[in-house]
């Protein structure tokens, strides 16, 4: 296959967000990966036969409305999003904890991971609670807005 329509019309699906080569997504029941299939020239210059042409870039687990999953992840490495991280000390209700984390617009209560170990893999120090999601870029930029706004303000 040697483009997007060829590819298209056979099933497959690109990522249209990857501009270095053409990448397409491989499925495999909760398994994911980005592929991209090398030309002949490339091939003849690296020195590799036909059967090497499928090339896999990544790989990782789907977790649907997730922040670990794959496809996110692979977001946020190209740049399309950044890593939200909120830090609580001393006795906080529960309650509390839970309304701050649901008042981040876009992020779904499921989305946060306790550190560590969650998504940035922060140590909290003696006494402290952190919780981190993976944000996309758009509701990063609002974030800023209100923090921006709200400076104003002051």
């Amino acid at each position: 296959m040697k483009n997007w329509a060829e590819w298209a019309n056979s099933g497959g699906e690109p990522i249209r967000s990857l501009n270095d080569r053409l990448w397409w997504k491989c499925k495999t029941a909760d398994l994911r990966a980005i592929v991209t299939k090398l030309s002949p020239a490339k091939l003849a210059a690296l020195g590799l036969p036909e059967l090497a042409a499928w090339w896999g870039g990544a790989a990782g687990v789907r977790r649907d409305d997730s922040a670990s999953d794959f496809y996110r992840q692979l977001q946020a490495e190209e740049g399309g999003e950044a890593y939200l991280a909120i830090a609580a000390e001393g006795f906080i209700q529960p309650r509390m904890i839970a309304l701050i984390l649901s008042s981040v617009p876009g992020i779904s209560g499921s989305d946060w991971q306790a550190e560590p170990g969650g998504v940035t893999d922060i140590k909290p120090k003696e006494g402290q609670i952190i919780w981190s999601t993976m944000i996309q870029s758009d509701i990063q930029a609002r974030i800023l807005e209100v923090a921006d706004a709200a400076e104003q303000d002051h």
